[in-house]
């Protein structure tokens, strides 16, 4: 059941996005590039265990390092609270790239860009 949420959760997002003209990465569980070139971030979508807290960063490069888009975000998790947004109000530039960290691969995000 945990898992079908999860999922639903996801596809939801994924719609509300690509009804924006956005992309979207699919999901990933470990740190990675996202996109290169510039673009707007809309934001970002994370699914954990339930028992694992995770820190992410979203950085403006290929790499993890170079400028943050948003500040370190910590997503902590309880037995009923398993899915975290991140959306700001409006789109974040991006000039070089989309790489995200994550301190745990406990997880499942997906990022929401428009590159350009």
């Amino acid at each position: 059941m945990k898992k079908a949420v999860i999922v639903l959760m996801i596809l939801l997002m994924a719609t509300l996005a690509w009804a924006q003209e956005a992309r979207y990465s699919g999901s990933k569980a470990a740190s990675a590039s996202i996109a290169t070139g510039g673009g707007l971030f809309y934001g970002i979508l994370v699914a954990t265990d339930s028992t694992t807290g995770i820190t992410l960063n979203v950085y403006d490069n290929t790499a993890a390092s170079g400028s943050k888009i948003i500040p370190s975000v910590v997503c902590v998790t309880d037995a009923s609270t398993r899915v975290s947004t991140i959306f700001p109000p409006a789109p974040i530039r991006y000039y070089t790239g989309l790489y995200v960290t994550v301190s745990s691969t406990d997880c499942a995000y997906e990022v929401y860009y428009l590159p350009q």
